[in-house]
């Protein structure tokens, strides 16, 4: 509250601390800045491969990132197309779709297939769908990717001639777990400590919860490197796990916004903003600015964007709910406010 209250006093102390912050964005936070750091790590663990200039690397991950948007697509996208200048990524999902999708990405660097999940894969969604609130789609992958032949031929066809495999998340590690492979565990959460937040209430709560426990005790035991997303979960996995490979956070980053072509103007009053996805550490964020922070500020408009809006019916005068908004609409957004928030506990 303080802080806001700071801002409102002082407009010019504000102006000059979010030019500060633009200047240290551009210089570390992003993506190119920070897939450089993930670049090099993969390269080393290349190093003493015969392969081509430009060595291939399998991605595995349960959902496709250039369908879907959220924290995790903009992640992958973003380290993926910066290690592009080095490597080649070859990106194997599933798709909802019922056809093989293949694609050439970041600039026909990379490529994208993504696979049709099997009729089974597709009833069992809909069975733990009914379960419960939470979706477990993930999980359901995880037990699914083995058993669709059309992903295990691509893998090992792929395999032949990839460097190395990177895991995403770990739910299609399922598909390393029969035979030796050299791989990268690519995390972006603490998985387990996520998942009993998200599933504690499940009727099969200890099944799932256990399963994931096991996926991520693999991935962090077995892997040739282990990615963390942040020094918290870096230091989780260290405590937690046997842990034998290397282990180098790499934060996120974002894309530079495509400024409008015409300036846009400050909306009238004080104007908040939060960007967030529906990833339950933001749904907890906007949840405390609900209750702690804006009935207090009842001067200040808070706008909410992304679609940790769908969580949210009823609140304050003083909130606007926003909703999914493109690039284009986020930027109008922010320029438009004098001032954003990111209240995150954790995540």
């Amino acid at each position: 509250i303080e802080t806001v209250r700071n801002a409102l006093a002082d407009r010019e102390a504000l102006s000059v601390q979010a030019a500060n912050a633009a200047r240290h964005f551009k210089r570390h936070y992003t993506w190119p800045k920070i897939s450089q750091k993930f670049a090099e790590a993969i390269d080393k663990l290349l190093s003493d491969a015969p392969l081509s200039p430009a060595p291939a690397v399998l991605v595995l991950n349960d959902y496709d990132p250039f369908a879907t948007v959220g924290g995790g697509s903009t992640r992958i996208r973003g380290l993926y197309e910066g290690a592009s200048t080095s490597v080649r990524p070859i990106m194997l999902t599933f798709t909802e779709g019922d056809t093989i999708v293949r694609r050439e990405v970041f600039g026909g660097k990379g490529l994208a297939i993504s696979v049709p999940k099997t009729a089974e894969h597709r009833q069992r969604d809909g069975v733990q769908a009914s379960e419960f609130h939470v979706s477990t789609v993930d999980l359901v992958a995880m037990e699914f990717a083995p058993l669709n032949p059309l992903l295990r031929a691509i893998q090992r066809a792929a395999a032949n001639f990839a460097g190395i495999v990177a895991s995403e998340h770990p739910y299609m590690a399922s598909l390393l777990l029969d035979g030796p492979s050299k791989f990268v565990y690519s995390s972006q959460n603490c998985e387990s400590a996520l998942k009993h937040q998200l599933l504690q209430y499940h009727p099969r709560a200890r099944e799932l919860l256990s399963a994931v426990e096991k996926i991520e005790r693999f991935c962090i035991a077995c892997s040739e490197l282990v990615v963390a997303v942040s020094h918290n979960d870096a230091a989780t996995f260290a405590a937690n796990n046997d842990l034998l490979a290397p282990l180098v956070v790499i934060e996120n980053g974002a894309e530079e916004p495509i400024m409008p072509a015409k300036p846009v103007a400050r909306m009238s009053g004080f104007n908040v903003c939060f960007l967030g996805s529906g990833h339950l550490p933001n749904y907890m964020a906007v949840k405390w600015l609900l209750d702690e922070i804006c009935p207090t500020l009842p001067e200040v408009t808070f706008h909410i964007a992304g679609s940790v809006c769908d969580g949210f019916d009823a609140v304050p005068e003083n909130v606007v709910l926003h909703g999914f908004l493109d690039d284009s609409a986020k930027t109008h957004l922010l320029l438009g406010c004098q001032m954003a928030l990111n209240p995150m506990a954790e995540g």
